[in-house]
């Protein structure tokens, strides 16, 4: 993962909120090397999380802006918001 071009006292409680848990920031990586998404259960398998946990975790990420789901069907696709406050403004690398 990159390093945080800010110390993290200094971000704001948003993107704070995407970097003070380190699986939801390596959530943050593994969404955006995908570049078409993935579900729930792609990332519960990726990350050996159980899928409360990681659904927990999307919740945050879509409450700051940070990704963007879409239902397709009975699945939701979760990509990451390139463009979001955090990412772009804060600094926080996601790739």
């Amino acid at each position: 993962m990159g390093k945080i071009t800010k110390k993290t006292e200094d971000l704001c409680p948003d993107c704070f909120k995407v970097v003070s848990v380190p699986s939801r920031y390596k959530m943050v990586y593994i969404l955006a090397k995908e570049k078409e998404g993935l579900t729930v259960q792609q990332i519960t398998n990726l990350m050996l999380l159980k899928q409360p946990t990681i659904t927990h975790h999307l919740n945050i990420l879509r409450s700051v802006n940070a990704v963007f789901s879409q239902d397709r069907g009975r699945e939701r696709i979760y990509t990451i918001n390139r463009g979001a406050h955090c990412f772009e403004e804060c600094n926080i690398p996601f790739d």
